[in-house]
């Protein structure tokens, strides 16, 4: 998985450091260096040259790692209302039942009226 944040040319040499309850690995690619957060999951953060101004940027990594907890489980109960929703909708009776099952059985007669329609045309050009 580090590979897929990283990117393809990335290399993390050593075993981290530990920041705010994260394993923090430093990698180096072709153009930029990177910080990848290992916790529960990993999180990617494109550092600078500035030691201050990558803190920050692990800082609002790591802030906003609540609110987008708060976002997928949002989501998630929104998935679960539709699926729900969808539940009940497969449950209900199909309004145009009778409407169907008649308009069904009248092409089945005109079915057989044409085909044997089709018979007798044939018996006619044979005889």
């Amino acid at each position: 998985m580090r590979q897929h944040l990283a990117g393809p040319q990335v290399h993390c040499p050593g075993g981290g450091i530990e920041y705010r309850g994260f394993t923090v690995l430093l990698c180096t690619g072709l153009l930029c260096y990177k910080a990848i957060l290992k916790g529960s999951a990993e999180h990617s953060v494109e550092l600078g040259q500035d030691a201050k101004g990558n803190l920050v940027r692990i800082d609002h990594v790591l802030d906003r790692l609540s609110q987008r907890i708060q976002e997928t489980q949002d989501a998630i109960e929104h998935t679960l209302q539709q699926c729900e929703a969808a539940k009940a909708e497969l449950e209900k009776p199909f309004p145009q039942e009778a409407e169907l099952a008649e308009k069904s059985a009248r092409l089945t007669e005109l079915d057989i009226l044409l085909h044997i329609g089709d018979q007798e045309s044939t018996d006619r050009l044979a005889g």
